[in-house]
């Protein structure tokens, strides 16, 4: 389940968990399988940008406290460190439209506005407003609604 008082919350995830023969003296592999609109995960590959699965691994994580994290990581994003540049412009510079994308916006919405746009050396989008006024339109074709804007 999502973390609660998140964007996330009451969403159900699934995780593929690769725990190799060397564990605990080196990280699982995980990934999500579910599809997910955040700055820290591939949006196509479920990678998770998370240095405890990288190189601040320690023999002490259990495969519990690698869960607790990511959790964490879900409810708190790191938008400085993005494998989804879009979604981290949006938590940066507005995070209201990042928790109306996650909560209000259906997924094959989400699913097209990034299909091709997941490569921070290929995005289209180069400032926040851009990103902002993008998922503004979008939501008001689809909602056909005016949206209070903040930037």
């Amino acid at each position: 389940m999502g973390p609660s008082e998140t964007p996330y919350e009451g969403g159900v995830f699934q995780l593929a968990f690769a725990v190799p023969e060397q564990y605990p003296l080196q990280p699982p592999q995980v990934r999500f399988l579910t599809k997910i609109f955040h700055p820290n995960l591939h949006f196509k590959t479920g990678e998770i940008c998370l240095d405890i699965l990288k190189n601040a691994w320690s023999p002490a994580w259990t495969l519990q406290s690698v869960c607790r994290a990511i959790i964490a990581l879900m409810a708190h994003p790191e938008p400085d460190s993005p494998l989804n540049c879009d979604s981290g412009k949006l938590v940066y510079f507005n995070v209201f439209l990042f928790c109306f994308c996650i909560m209000k916006l259906p997924r094959a919405m989400l699913e097209n506005y990034l299909k091709h746009k997941l490569d921070c050396k290929s995005s289209p989008f180069t400032t926040s407003k851009q990103i902002s006024t993008y998922i503004y339109h979008t939501a008001r074709k689809f909602f056909n609604l005016e949206l209070c804007t903040y930037f």
